[in-house]
């Protein structure tokens, strides 16, 4: 079993961003390129997507390595 520790809930003042970002611009098939930035939030990976100009409708936040979030959790994985 795992014993993972506990942490206090986060707040508006002790939020936390680790220091790597990978950062995938595509579906994250096998075999996808990827870049590994020394900071996260940095120019060169997620920070090039304008987020004012995502959709509700896009659900490309919803998939990660070429699977559905939404279906992963329906099927309770």
């Amino acid at each position: 079993m795992v014993q993972i520790p506990l942490k206090n809930a986060l707040t508006t003042t002790d939020f936390y961003h680790h220091r790597f970002e990978v950062w995938y611009n595509n579906d994250m098939k096998v075999g996808d390129p990827y870049v590994i930035n020394e900071r996260g939030d940095d120019f060169s990976g997620a920070n090039t997507i304008n987020v004012t100009t995502i959709s509700r409708e896009d659900k490309s936040h919803l998939i990660y390595f070429n699977a559905s979030f939404e279906d992963y959790l329906d099927k309770h994985c």
